[in-house]
């Protein structure tokens, strides 16, 4: 794999390059302006390009502009390092069709999961076997005609499984990933659960002959995970969607419910991300600016933050056949609440009255779905604000359902902290919103 790094930052072309040489097979090559990486592509081809915004002679937009102007590079794919949220150039970025993008200052760890990303669909395997087909993500449907396969050999879980799905759905039964196989290949299944305990044929093997079967038949494939057992980032790229192998009536008929829009609304926020990251880079600094009066520091990972507080939610319609909307969230700690409040109102926070310190993270929660909306909007999503944000005692947790993001934001000089995080809805979700 060879990369170009475009940057005119000679310290973080040194930690980038860094980066890529211990954690990839890969050549690189350098280069500090835009000019000289056009030269460079136009010479040798390349895998991938790190690419800065801001340099000398050409900027990084113009830059990307120029690749994706011409045959040979219009599908190359571009990580845009930015400290930059100007909406303007975002726009204009996200327009371009960039790859994805990472945070000024650079980390290391989260130059090595961009690239890894890319590079897992650039690499094909070494054997002569093509690819394993990605999921679809579409919904899954448990009716009549529905032809459910479980393949555990938990015999616990399979008399649960029996008992919520047998009467939703024609289900079939095995404890062996071979005859699971077989069987699809005899006459196509609609969807297969694929538990643990398999005999000699493994999940893995099993869900990769299940896509490489070659029926012509949408099949979707779900993961049962045993308890103890945390998902995988491979899990992403095999499996429709995973669930927990439980033994609660209740918690499997939840699972199983989610089955019917979830998956495909995490596919569809994934596709979305990168432009997603960039317009709520945008929004958080517009906000910032007009209603706090402060610059912001935003780091992608949130650390930590105190974990009890208060949390303003609300949620954005979207005009997409899967994504159905995205719940936006602003969790702040309560000391920050006050402090938040008095840079909203223009205040001393000594002047607030104890019941006042919701104003501010409401009205900051607000005015990012309002700027988000509108920048959704405008890239053809047809996103609305639905009405009312809602706030309540919080104490956040990293396993809340749903695939999205999270940003953590430091304003300066105030120093008050929140977290943004959104995530992607389901129909069902938006229903009850």
């Amino acid at each position: 794999m060879r990369i170009l790094i475009a940057d005119d930052e000679p310290a973080t072309r040194a930690v980038v390059r860094r980066v890529l040489m211990r954690h990839f097979p890969c050549e690189v090559t350098e280069v500090d302006n835009g000019l000289d990486a056009l030269d460079r592509l136009a010479q040798t081809p390349h895998s991938l390009v790190l690419l800065d915004v801001r340099m000398a002679l050409m900027n990084g937009v113009e830059t990307l502009r120029a690749i994706r102007g011409h045959a040979r590079t219009a599908h190359l794919p571009v990580i845009m390092m930015t400290g930059s949220t100007d909406e303007q150039i975002v726009r204009e970025i996200v327009s371009l069709g960039v790859s994805d993008y990472v945070l000024k200052p650079v980390r290391p760890g989260v130059i090595v999961e961009r690239v890894a990303r890319i590079a897992a669909d650039l690499n094909p395997a070494k054997t002569p076997q093509a690819r394993t087909p990605r999921p679809s993500g579409a919904p899954i449907r448990l009716t009549p005609a529905s032809r459910i396969l479980l393949v555990d050999g938990n015999q616990d879980f399979a008399y649960l499984f029996r008992e919520v799905v047998g009467t939703q759905a024609r289900l079939y039964e095995t404890a062996s990933g071979i005859d699971a196989l077989r069987m699809h290949l005899t006459e196509p299944f609609d969807a297969v659960f694929v538990g643990s305990d398999l005999g000699m044929f493994g999940h893995e093997d099993l869900t990769q002959k299940l896509r490489h079967s070659g029926s012509g038949h949408r099949l979707s494939v779900v993961r049962v995970l045993p308890p103890g057992v945390a998902p995988k980032r491979r899990d992403a790229d095999l499996y429709d969607a995973v669930i927990p192998r439980t033994f609660v009536a209740a918690t499997l008929r939840t699972a199983l419910a989610g089955l019917t829009g979830t998956a495909a609304a995490s596919r569809a926020l994934a596709t979305m991300m990168p432009s997603l990251r960039m317009l709520a880079l945008a929004a958080i600094e517009d906000v910032a600016a007009q209603a706090l009066g402060s610059a912001v520091l935003i780091t992608d990972a949130p650390s930590s933050i105190p974990p009890a507080g208060l949390e303003a939610t609300g949620r954005i319609t979207l005009n997409h056949p899967e994504l159905r909307g995205l719940e936006l969230s602003v969790l702040v700690s309560r000391r920050s609440a006050s402090a938040l409040t008095g840079r909203f109102r223009k205040v001393a926070v000594e002047a607030l009255e104890p019941e006042e310190a919701t104003v501010g993270v409401v009205g900051v929660a607000s005015l990012l779905a309002e700027r988000i909306a509108g920048a959704l909007s405008s890239e053809g999503y047809g996103a609305q604000t639905a009405s009312g944000i809602t706030v309540e005692s919080s104490r956040w947790s990293p396993g809340r359902g749903g695939h999205g993001i999270a940003m953590q934001v430091l304003t300066r000089p105030a120093g008050v902290t929140f977290r943004l995080t959104l995530r992607g809805l389901s129909a069902s979700e938006r229903a009850v919103a």
